[in-house]
């Protein structure tokens, strides 16, 4: 069990271990969605079936957001523009002057990270029992080392507070956090699913922008709270255009407004209180981190963060950044350490301090 209070903010480079897609393979796949063509009897000859199949739902249900030719339109654009954006989401920004571009942006996010996580190193299939991972695969990644530091001391009796020090902030839609700690909770100390599960529901994990689907596991029960307030999915579960609507409407692209406050405070409470903040695979796009700015922290926290793939000079404007958002005029000295490695080799190199 971590012993100090920690905050670990995951951003899209935490889950490229487990094959997810970068931010780059993101968008071309969302290209691949949205290139619709069609011939006769409008059967599809590219793009997605599923979602063609949702917005001819969305048109009808909504049908002040035009009809369904203008939205394949808008489909084919969103396509098109993909090689030149920065990312989906900073497309959408852009693209403020036309109100269907969100919406069949945000059908193609869902589509493409549920598809992901069924493609991912920790997708099981219903039909394969029992439905355990195969954690050999997972050795190298940083969640293995995570798991470590965080399990060591911690007594199969005592395991229902391993998660007691810590927060998650996740940037992501998918929902390869929860499901890792799910499974790993069952492999190692052969839990019950249903009592992993509620130790996993516990914690305190929070996804500013949405998640692709509540995490729900086959065979468990979820909470009537979390149960009535989002709907629920598989990891990598089966989309269908009913659920593929619902679950798009409740994700955000990072430029709209977060309106759950007591959420964002939450966030900003637990990093304030920290002893510790690890940024895994962060962009820091500087939204994001305005998004979680906690104001002055009641301690010095020691800040550790990932910036493979990152120049010299924007790490420097990252170390910057960070001083100001959580040690300016604070009278606390500085405690910023950038490392140009992956998520797993800062786990490695700081093993022990994380640990104290």
């Amino acid at each position: 069990m971590l012993k100090s209070k920690t905050t670990i903010v995951l951003g899209a480079g935490a889950s490229v271990d487990l094959n997810l897609p970068t931010g780059e393979e993101l968008k071309e796949t969302i290209a691949r969605l949205l290139k619709f063509k069609f011939e006769a009897y409008n059967s599809v000859v590219t793009g997605s079936p599923l979602i063609a199949s949702t917005i001819q739902l969305m048109t009808r249900k909504e049908p002040e957001l035009g009809d369904a030719n203008h939205a394949f339109r808008i489909a084919r654009e969103i396509s098109g523009a993909m090689p030149q954006a920065i990312s989906i989401d900073n497309y959408v920004d852009q693209r403020d002057d036309e109100v269907l571009i969100r919406h069949v942006a945000k059908l193609a996010i869902i589509e493409a990270i549920v598809s992901a996580e069924k493609q991912s190193k920790l997708f099981v299939s219903s039909y394969v029992h029992p439905r355990e991972i195969d954690f050999s695969s997972l050795t190298k990644t940083w969640h293995s080392r995570f798991f470590q530091l965080l399990s060591e001391g911690v007594k199969k009796s005592r395991v229902d507070s391993i998660f007691d020090h810590l927060t998650f902030v996740v940037f992501n839609y998918d929902r390869c956090l929860e499901q890792f700690l799910f499974q790993s909770l069952q492999n190692y100390y052969r839990l019950d699913s249903q009592v992993a599960f509620e130790i996993v529901e516990k914690a305190k994990i929070f996804h500013p922008y949405g998640i692709a689907g509540q995490f729900a596991p086959q065979g468990v029960r979820l909470t009537q709270t979390k149960s009535q307030s989002s709907n629920s999915l598989d990891f990598g579960g089966e989309l269908e255009s009913e659920n593929l609507l619902t679950l798009s409407s409740e994700i955000k692209t990072f430029t709209e407004q977060i309106e759950e406050e007591e959420t964002l405070t939450e966030i900003r409470e637990s990093l304030r209180l920290s002893d510790q903040i690890l940024f895994l695979g962060f962009g820091f796009h500087s939204q994001n981190v305005e998004l979680i700015s906690s104001g002055a922290p009641s301690k010095r926290p020691t800040i550790l963060a990932t910036t493979l793939g990152i120049s010299l000079p924007n790490t420097t404007i990252i170390e910057q950044q960070l001083f100001q958002k959580f040690y300016k005029n604070t009278g606390l000295s500085n405690d910023v350490t950038t490392i140009a490695q992956s998520c797993r080799q800062l786990l490695d190199t700081f093993s022990g301090k994380i640990s104290e």
